[in-house]
């Protein structure tokens, strides 16, 4: 009986010893790959970086980036306006205090509400 507990005992000395040695041994290769994959991360990284930078200026030099813009030309709207007739001023007058309807600027500039009579004064007018 002593006998097979000192043969399970080795086993499970194996085992961990297994499991111990499979783990320096990742760790081992794990090292070994990334000191091999240093040179070519460094070259491929400073690759990208260039083409960012050609992309950037061949971008900013082209123009496009103003074709793209989502603002646009304050100037050639105005242009447009001018061309237009009264109806499509109208149109587009429209269109607009639709989309943002009009607004006092300040309170000075607010209409004053107008007093809603009670019944008071109701009788009052009546008399």
């Amino acid at each position: 009986m002593e006998q097979l507990g000192n043969e399970l005992e080795k086993v499970l000395k194996a085992g961990i010893g297994a499991v111990a040695t499979g783990v320096e041994k990742t760790k081992e290769a794990i090292e070994s790959l990334a000191q091999k994959g240093e040179p070519l991360y460094a070259q491929a990284k400073d690759a990208v970086n260039d083409a960012a930078e050609k992309i950037k200026k061949a971008v900013s030099e082209s123009g496009i980036a103003d074709v793209f813009s989502c603002r646009p030309r304050v100037e050639s709207i105005i242009a447009d306006l001018q061309e237009m007739t009264q109806e499509e001023l109208d149109e587009i007058r429209q269109a607009l205090e639709d989309i943002y309807p009009t607004r006092p600027a300040s309170r000075e500039e607010a209409p004053a509400p107008e007093a809603e009579e009670t019944p008071d004064e109701e009788d009052s007018d009546e008399e």
